[in-house]
């Protein structure tokens, strides 16, 4: 473990791994208004929460964003980057196909920067089958 490793983060830089680390909520989510509105709160506060004027939101704001992105309030006590990144990929394959999840335990000795990139790949693969599957689906009922 190194010195960055144990780096404080800021309430901020969850949301933001948040929105990084969560493809499928993400995609749904393309500017701070569309958050604003799911969280119903001003796009002000959203903006806030992202640039880091807000640094200690109200429990309720917190129990809002856990909802919207399916994580437990538990995230938000963590204290480093690394233990964000490490509670969001788990995430990210316990949401996952067994094939997925199944490939993930495969390329466990990856650099966590390249097994995110290959989980985001996955994932991305995996919504394009699905798409795929639904098309021919309502083209041959």
């Amino acid at each position: 473990m190194t010195d960055a490793d144990n780096v404080p983060i800021s309430f901020a830089e969850q949301l933001q791994l948040l929105l990084d680390y969560l493809p499928d909520m993400h995609h749904q989510l393309s500017s701070p208004a569309q958050l604003a509105r799911l969280l119903n709160m001003s796009p002000q506060a959203v903006l806030n929460l992202l640039n880091g004027h807000t640094t200690s939101p109200r429990l309720d704001t917190a129990r809002a964003l856990c909802q919207c992105f399916g994580v437990s309030l538990d995230y938000f006590a963590l204290t480093t980057r690394q233990a964000c990144e490490t509670y969001l990929k788990q995430q990210v394959v316990a949401r996952s196909t067994p094939t997925v999840q199944a490939i993930n335990t495969h390329v466990s000795h990856l650099t966590p920067h390249v097994m995110k990139r290959v989980l985001v790949v996955l994932s991305w693969a995996e919504r394009a089958i699905q798409q795929s599957t639904a098309q021919h689906q309502r083209k041959h009922p």
